[in-house]
Parts: structure tokens; sequence; C-alpha cells
């Protein structure tokens, strides 16, 4: 966040006049700075569903692979088949 203005503002007897670079001319009539400032971010907690979906995106076909491999040997070292 820049602590520079990004416009400046001032009445014009109809509304409203609004610049986006420095008034250098016109200063005495009264323009006002602008602004931003960003909203604060809301952080809350993940659910356990954002766990768990954020565990299957990462982790799920790896750990899947993993354990369906120590599956598949410990049922052929024990003579586990379909047959």
């Amino acid at each position: 966040m820049s602590d520079e203005p990004v416009a400046w503002i001032t009445p014009d007897g109809e509304g409203f006049r609004m610049r986006f670079e420095p008034p250098v001319n016109d200063v005495p009539l009264g323009w006002t700075p602008l602004y931003t400032k960003p909203e604060p971010a809301i952080r809350k907690p993940m659910t356990d569903g954002d766990l768990l979906r954020e565990w299957q995106r990462h982790f799920y076909n790896d750990a899947w692979d993993a354990f369906e491999a120590g599956i598949r040997f410990a049922e052929k070292h024990h003579g586990i088949s379909e047959e």
C-alpha cells in the first residue's frame, strides 16, 4: 500500500471534480487527496471439509497409491487372490 494519494477531489459548484494526477495550477480550489486502504483480510481456521479437500488435492493420489501397493503386497504375500 502506498502512502501517496491516488486521486484528488474538490467541489466545483455543480458537484465535484476529480483528478488522478496531482493538481498543480488550481491548488487554491482546495483539492482533497484521496488514499486507498486495503480491506483487512479476515482469516478463519480451515473447516474439516477444507482440510480434507486440501489433503486430497495434495496428497491423496500418492498416499492412495502407496496404501494400495501395501495392501496388494500383503495379499500376494499371504496368497490372497481373486481366484
